[in-house]
């Protein structure tokens, strides 16, 4: 399954979401693998506390013959981490490494399906913005988070990217989805994803669905410093929480509806997932978070 993480703007906590995320569906027994295809500016390996030896560069792709040994590039590319994924990390500090080119990217996205075939997920972190990249690897992936903040300008820019796939005919509803990060309580992200859902029903018809609210948690920056995942240095915190339990909606009701995913390894979460499948059904999901969902999620947690 190929989850993409994207973003209106930078400075979201888009890489933090994807990394996190990654974790935690490895902590329930999955496969799972992070490609940081945020080109010229990648920085995956910081938060798992990775050095890698290779990077990938999108337009030594693009450069290479039919005869080339392009599975090696990915392979060379890949590091595993302590935290139980690999990366593929991305090429950083290279001027125009962001500017992909068409052929470039569909090298990317013919490595990442190479990908998919040895993992249960893949998680694509993607550029930040609308630029052609971002819209063909959100139209490409099973399931898209598009993150954001409660800000004014954050919200204005998941909305400018929900209107570019729109426009582009590429934006299903079902399948990309908006996580608010950094939110006081969930009242304040309920009313933040309640005003993207009336601008963008309002102006384009659609209807904008959530897949979860991460809360602003002082243990994340501690997290980032010390260059490790989140939901690993601390994982009773209220954002390590909030990711894991975004992990186990993706893992209990997407997986099951697009890739058919069997129940994980896991005796624990095995037993669990047992004796919630009957109530599954791949066309029917639940609508997670949602409006005053949100809130009534926060009362219930006690955020």
């Amino acid at each position: 399954m190929l989850i993409t993480v994207a973003s209106g703007k930078g400075g979201v906590g888009k890489t933090t979401v994807a990394v996190n995320l990654a974790v935690a569906l490895a902590g329930l027994g999955r496969r799972a693998v992070v490609v940081d295809a945020d080109f010229g500016v990648a920085n995956a390996d910081v938060l798992l506390g990775l050095t890698p030896r290779n990077r990938l560069h999108p337009e030594v792709l693009r450069e290479m013959g039919a005869d080339a040994d392009e599975a090696g590039v990915w392979t060379r590319a890949a590091t595993a981490s302590e935290h139980g994924v690999t990366l593929v990390a991305g090429i950083a500090g290279v001027a125009g490494a962001a500017d992909v080119s068409a052929r470039a990217r569909d090298r990317v996205l013919r490595g990442v399906n190479r990908l998919r075939r040895g993992a249960d997920f893949v998680i694509l972190d993607a550029p930040a913005g609308v630029g052609e990249s971002v819209l063909e690897y959100v139209t490409s992936a099973d399931l898209a988070l598009l993150v954001t903040t409660p800000e004014p300008t954050a919200l204005a820019d998941v909305y400018a990217l929900i209107k570019c796939l729109h426009a582009g005919k590429r934006l299903n509803a079902l399948s990309a989805r908006v996580v608010v990060n950094e939110a006081r309580d969930g009242a304040d992200a309920a009313m933040a994803l309640t005003r993207l859902q009336a601008v963008a029903e309002r102006f384009l018809g659609v209807r904008v669905l959530g897949a979860g609210w991460v809360p602003r948690d002082e243990a994340a920056c501690r997290a980032v410093r010390a260059r490790r995942p989140l939901v690993r240095m601390a994982p009773g915190s209220a954002g390590s929480m909030a990711i894991r339990s975004m992990a186990k909606w993706i893992e209990k009701e997407q997986c099951v509806r697009i890739a058919g995913l069997s129940p994980p390894s896991s005796g624990v979460v095995r037993s669990v997932f047992a004796a919630l499948f009957p109530r599954f059904r791949s066309s029917c999901v639940r609508e997670p978070l949602i409006g005053s969902q949100l809130a009534e999620e926060a009362d219930a947690t006690g955020r």
